[in-house]
């Protein structure tokens, strides 16, 4: 488990470079968010993906977002706010 999260720290390092670079590049601010996702950070993914949804404009990539927040809100035990995203990934 340790080598994992070591992973996860350092990827979540880059993507906040990278975001520091280009803050309006959706596609670090959803791998951060599946990453904080992974580690249960679960505040801290609300805000990466939230951010990604404000700035993408990818339909396919609104879907895994959307499919992304169910999931956060499936681990929050909250089954109607997940249920609600995966439908409006669907959409």
């Amino acid at each position: 488990m340790c080598f994992y999260k070591n992973f996860i720290d350092e990827g979540q390092k880059w993507c906040k470079r990278i975001i520091d670079i280009k803050s309006d590049f959706a596609p670090a601010y959803v791998l951060l968010g599946r990453m904080e996702l992974q580690i249960r950070l679960l505040e801290e993914t609300f805000f990466s993906l939230n951010e990604a949804l404000k700035l993408c404009k990818d339909d396919l990539r609104i879907f895994d977002i959307y499919n992304d927040l169910g999931s956060l809100y499936t681990k929050k035990h909250e089954a109607q706010k997940a249920i609600d995203c995966y439908k409006k990934a669907l959409e």
